[in-house]
C-alpha cells in the first residue's frame, strides 16, 4: 500500500499539488496560482493572513448554494488561469444558479398561494361592501376586513420583487405575478381610502356614501 501522501504537511503538498479553492491548501498564507505554475510555493508572509480553520467551520455551517457562492468567489479570486480551473468556476456557478432558480420557483409558489388568500379576503370585504356594510359589524372588524387583506398584498408584493433569477421558463410566470398583485393592491387600497373615510365620517353621512356602482371581486391568480 502506498502512504506517501498520508499526513503530508500542506507546506510540502502545495509543491505538487495545487486545490482551485485555496481554502483547501490549509495554508495561513495561500499559493497563488502563479506562483504555483512558477514554483515559488515558499511561505510568504507578505501575503494576507488567512485563517483557513476559521473559514472551514464557518463553510460547514453554510447552506449548499451559499457554500457554491463562496467557493466560486474564492476561485475567482485567485485566478482562471487555465480551462481545468475555469471548468470548474463555471460548474460551481450553474449549480449555484440552478439552486437559486429553483429556490425562486418555490418562493414565487409560495406567495401564489398567499395571493389567493389575500384574493379571497379581498372578495369578501368586496362583498360586504356591496352590501352596504350589512350587516352591521364593529368599526374595528370592518377596518381590519380590508386592512388584512391589503397588508398581505403588500407583503406579496415586497417578496416577489426580492426574485430576481428564475430560468425562462418561469420568467413569464414571474411578471404576471407581478401584475397580478398589483392589480390586487390597487382595488385593496381604494377600498381603504373609502373605509378611513367612512370610519372618519358621522353615522348620517355613511348612509349617503354607497353608490349605485357595483364593486367586482378580484380573480384569482
Amino acid at each position: 500500500m502506498n502512504n506517501v501522501y498520508f499526513k503530508v504537511e500542506p507546506s510540502k503538498m502545495i509543491v505538487s499539488h495545487m486545490p482551485f479553492d485555496y481554502m483547501w491548501q490549509f495554508l495561513n498564507y495561500p499559493v497563488s496560482h502563479d506562483a504555483f505554475y512558477e514554483g515559488k510555493t515558499q511561505l510568504d508572509k507578505a501575503q494576507k493572513y488567512f485563517d483557513f480553520e476559521k473559514e472551514i467551520t464557518l463553510y460547514s455551517k453554510l447552506k449548499q448554494k451559499d457554500q457554491l457562492f463562496e467557493t466560486a468567489k474564492r476561485v475567482e479570486k485567485l485566478g482562471l488561469k487555465n480551462s481545468l480551473i475555469s471548468s470548474y468556476y463555471q460548474n460551481k456557478k450553474e449549480h449555484w444558479s440552478g439552486l437559486m432558480q429553483n429556490e425562486n420557483v418555490d418562493k414565487m409558489d409560495a406567495i401564489v398561494a398567499e395571493l389567493n388568500e389575500a384574493v379571497l379576503q379581498l372578495n369578501d370585504f368586496i362583498m360586504y361592501r356591496n352590501k352596504k356594510f350589512k350587516p352591521t359589524f364593529p368599526d374595528e372588524k370592518v377596518a381590519k376586513m380590508i386592512q388584512i387583506p391589503r397588508e398581505k398584498l403588500q407583503k406579496c408584493q415586497n417578496d416577489v420583487f426580492k426574485i430576481v433569477m428564475v430560468d425562462s421558463q418561469n420568467l413569464s410566470n414571474l411578471s404576471s405575478l407581478k401584475k397580478s398583485i398589483a392589480q390586487a393592491l390597487v382595488q385593496a387600497d381604494e377600498h381603504a381610502l373609502f373605509v378611513k373615510e367612512y370610519l372618519n365620517a358621522s353615522k348620517i353621512k355613511r348612509k349617503t356614501m354607497f353608490s349605485k356602482v357595483s364593486w367586482f371581486g378580484v380573480p384569482l391568480n
